[in-house]
């Protein structure tokens, strides 16, 4: 996928973001085209979660740009499928550089070409919950670059908000607060997010809708470093403020814990 300068520059204009962003959306968006047809048509068990899912899978002209992936695999299958995923995208023409491993859970790596893409591999470790092929358009598709979409196997949207959920019981960070005010807005099925609210409670031993209730409780603004950057992937016209999104996504949780969780 290639554009012109001119043609990215009017649209990050429209947009309200860097031209940078731009370029790596379209990066991003070209490595996930590749992936995940090889993955499917190679019956390669892997799953994308967190919130590239959420924001390509469900938010429409909506989402933020995402910055990385986050795929799971059954925990049996991970270093097979660890190196089937890296052995893809060196066929696809990408350079693979190894960040990190982070326990014996986990394994990040970048995948590097016309932009270095950070992956994030896990072991799936909860009951796995329904699987469904998933749409993912790309945020710039929506406005001006006619970009196709993705295919992916990814969870059912309940599981990803709960999975957000757990993330805001421990950080509370710009992106977290904004994928989670997207998703709860039209959430529909309480009972089921909350059967998976409560897979996550007993694998991290903590009362996960409280801890978020009381991590966003503590923030008035999002104002770090951190959060200053991921604003920065929000077009300006979807910018709501803080208080707005804390506010709401406290209304809906607190409502929800009355109902299913007391």
């Amino acid at each position: 996928m290639e554009y012109d300068s001119e043609t990215m520059g009017i649209v990050a204009a429209k947009m309200g973001i860097d031209i940078k962003s731009v370029e790596y959306d379209i990066a991003m968006t070209e490595l996930m085209n590749g992936l995940f047809y090889e993955t499917m048509k190679n019956d390669v068990e892997v799953y994308l979660y967190g919130g590239t899912a959420l924001n390509r899978g469900y938010f429409g002209e909506a989402q933020r740009l995402s910055i990385d992936l986050d795929l799971e695999t059954p925990a049996q299958l991970f270093n097979a499928n660890l190196i089937n995923i890296k052995d893809i995208l060196r066929e696809l023409g990408y350079k693979i550089e190894v960040q990190r491993k982070i326990g014996e859970k986990h394994e990040a790596f970048y995948a590097v070409k016309s932009a270095k893409i950070r992956i994030e591999m896990s072991k799936m470790d909860l009951e796995k919950p329904r699987v469904q092929s998933l749409k993912l358009y790309p945020p710039v598709s929506f406005y001006g670059l006619p970009i196709p979409y993705s295919i992916a196997q990814s969870y059912e949207f309940e599981h990803l908000l709960a999975g957000k959920v757990n993330a805001l019981s421990r950080r509370t960070l710009y992106k977290d607060v904004y994928d989670t005010y997207h998703a709860i807005r039209i959430l529909k099925n309480e009972k089921l997010f909350v059967k998976y609210v409560k897979e996550f409670e007993k694998r991290d031993e903590t009362d996960i809708v409280e801890e978020a209730l009381y991590k966003i409780g503590q923030k008035l603004t999002l104002g770090t470093d951190a959060d200053s950057f991921y604003r920065g992937l929000v077009p300006t016209a979807l910018r709501e403020s803080d208080t707005v999104m804390i506010e709401t996504i406290k209304m809906r949780l607190k409502s929800i814990k009355d109902k299913f969780l007391n």
